[in-house]
């Protein structure tokens, strides 16, 4: 599975670990990972599908304090090098602005994980872990005999229904939801009008 995002960025996984991992363009080392099997990145928002949930990430904001927290952990580096350096020896005084520093540095750190953490929005238990889409503000996955539909806004389930084998391929296009299955099945869906009075 592999997804390039709008502001080039890669997501690669889940590989045999169960892990989404993102990378920026310019970097080789990964910016950060994620337990799931799939994601969909809008501008504003990641939504990620394991094999048990399903959920929303503020994805902005996540990436904003990842960021600051790299930073601040590339600054703590520095005095915590210095005074490892500085063994049992060496000025108190130094010794003790250094702890400081680090001591600041790593309150900051831990603000940044507090907020990243408040970046999902909704977590939903869902067991169909095969595919994933977004069609307009609606999440389908599938799942074995089964497909469900989920809003993006608040992760509510609002539909589901039966299909033949495990739902490995999810497709929308003119109002339809086509499924195709390990059984060779597939199966096409569509909204039906309620009748007038």
């Amino acid at each position: 599975y592999c997804l390039l995002t709008h502001d080039r960025q890669l997501i690669v996984g889940p590989g045999k670990v169960g892990e989404l991992g993102l990378t920026e363009h310019d970097r080789a080392d990964q910016l950060a990972t994620f337990a799931g099997n799939h994601m969909i990145v809008t501008p504003a928002m990641s939504y990620l599908h394991t094999d048990t949930t399903l959920s929303a990430l503020d994805r902005t904001r996540y990436l904003q304090l990842l960021t600051e927290r790299r930073r601040l952990q590339a600054q703590r580096a520095a005095p915590a090098k210095r005074l490892k350096q500085m063994g049992a020896g060496g000025d108190p005084a130094v010794k003790a602005k250094l702890t400081e520093q680090i001591a600041e540095l790593t309150q900051q750190i831990d603000e940044r994980s507090r907020g990243m953490a408040a970046c999902m929005k909704w977590r939903q238990s869902c067991d169909e872990p095969f595919a994933l889409i977004l069609a307009g503000d609606t999440l389908f996955t599938g799942g074995t005999d089964r497909v469900t539909a989920y809003t993006a806004k608040d992760g509510r389930r609002i539909w589901s229904a039966e299909v033949d084998g495990h739902a490995h391929g999810l497709a929308f296009a003119n109002g339809r939801l086509y499924v195709s299955t390990d059984q060779g099945v597939i199966h096409c869906f569509a909204r039906v009008a309620a009748e007038e009075e």
